[in-house]
């Protein structure tokens, strides 16, 4: 150890007493720490709107909707009204031809496509036919080393506003469709929970209790949602689920 000790102090002592040697040992000292410093104030926030909101997502929305009990509902529309107006991303609103392209080229980070079944299928929810909605999700690899991670953000972005849309949009049907009144002159509205088309359909049961305006029908709704895709079972429809756990049971955690 005595040594190791004096061949050390020998080396610092010959370091201070060579320009060059001193030279070389800051060039060691500072320049990694110098690239390290540039490249995390340029990434400092990855994920934020000052880095975001310059990838060009393309965006190619092909729902046609569908009719409900004569009310019409077209939820890739509705998303694409909320993403216009989220400036995280710079969204680009293209047919999917030119959407699918521009990824390809490089020209976009990546694209999102909404299929023309999408309302359809969301809504199939109560049938028999019950078919998961599909969001196709295209990314160019090798624009970005990293744009994979950020985009990560978009699927991320546009799942919620499906979550958000679907609700408002169920909210708002319930609310043309299933009006009551309540004793004393109010209106209120009435939930039925569970039930299918088909032709094996079934009547859903009702909430005992009346919900006196749109903003409890619409947390009602986002608690029952929540549950289901907190319990259901891969591909499980609603209804099955509500004989599978028991209606009160369903009941009393939403």
């Amino acid at each position: 150890m005595k040594q190791i000790g004096r061949i050390f102090r020998r080396d610092i002592k010959n370091i201070f007493t060579n320009s060059m040697a001193i030279i070389l040992a800051a060039g060691v000292l500072i320049l990694p720490s110098l690239y390290a410093w540039v490249n995390i104030y340029a990434n400092w926030d990855p994920y934020g709107k000052a880095s975001t909101g310059n990838m060009k997502i393309a965006v190619m929305i092909e729902d046609k909707g569908v009719t409900f009990r004569g009310i019409g509902i077209n939820i890739g529309e509705q998303i694409g009204e909320s993403l216009r107006a989220n400036d995280v991303i710079d969204w680009q609103f293209l047919p999917k031809e030119e959407g699918v392209n521009g990824v390809l080229s490089g020209q976009y980070y990546a694209a999102i496509e909404i299929p023309e079944d999408f309302s359809e299928s969301l809504v199939s929810i109560i049938s028999d036919d019950f078919e998961p909605p599909q969001i196709t999700y295209y990314a160019n690899e090798k624009k970005n080393a990293i744009a994979t991670k950020i985009t990560d953000k978009v699927v991320q972005t546009v799942q919620g506003e499906v979550n958000t849309t679907f609700i408002k949009t169920i909210a708002d049907v319930i609310s043309k469709l299933v009006g009551a009144v309540l004793p004393g002159g109010g209106r209120g509205y009435r939930i039925t929970l569970g039930g299918h088309w088909g032709r094996t359909g079934a009547a859903g049961r009702e909430v005992p209790s009346l919900l006196p305006d749109e903003e409890s029908v619409l947390a009602f709704i986002e608690k029952v949602l929540t549950f289901y895709r907190s319990n259901g079972l891969p591909g499980e429809r609603f209804c099955k689920l509500l004989d599978r756990l028991g209606f009160e049971q369903v009941l009393s955690e939403t």
